[in-house]
């Protein structure tokens, strides 16, 4: 299983998120680095495909959305400040 329920996500305030697997393991590809992320990792089926991925913002305005093994699928510069919801 790519992610189940014994997987966790760890945002670091300070640029990155972590993924960690059920045994406490970082899973390859993470830490994922960006700009400082306060807000929430989103977990979702976000394109419908059956498979879950992780959505990531950061204060400097930068959306990614990536798949649960640290592959980055898109990203956006929305040309503003996005501070904490």
């Amino acid at each position: 299983m790519v992610m189940g329920i014994w997987t966790f996500l760890l945002e670091l305030c300070m640029a990155c998120f972590m993924c960690l697997d059920h045994r406490g393991k970082v899973r390859d590809k993470f830490p994922l680095e960006m700009a400082e992320i306060q807000g929430e990792v989103v977990v979702a089926d976000i394109n419908n495909d059956g498979k879950i991925e992780l959505v990531t913002a950061d204060t400097h305005g930068n959306v990614a959305i990536w798949t649960p093994k640290g592959d980055l699928i898109w990203e956006k510069h929305l040309k503003s400040l996005l501070p904490k919801v």
